[in-house]
């Protein structure tokens, strides 16, 4: 049996297991932004519930002093 020998073929299937593979990275970093997300947001208001605490600390000292 003869082998037919396509050019460009290794090259195509070389290529599209790239991009499978690039694709399957980006899939991976979305989903771990995703899950920072709320980390994230929940830090932030938690530094701004401490700035309130510190305006409302220092408001009290000033109108007490």
């Amino acid at each position: 049996m003869a082998q037919t020998h396509t050019p460009g073929l290794a090259t195509t299937l070389l290529c599209s297991n790239r991009m499978r593979q690039l694709a399957q990275g980006e899939t991976e970093k979305i989903l771990l932004l995703k899950k920072a997300e709320p980390e994230s947001k929940a830090k932030y208001f938690a530094g701004v519930g401490v700035a309130w605490k510190h305006q409302a600390i220092a408001k009290g000292l000033k109108e007490n002093t």
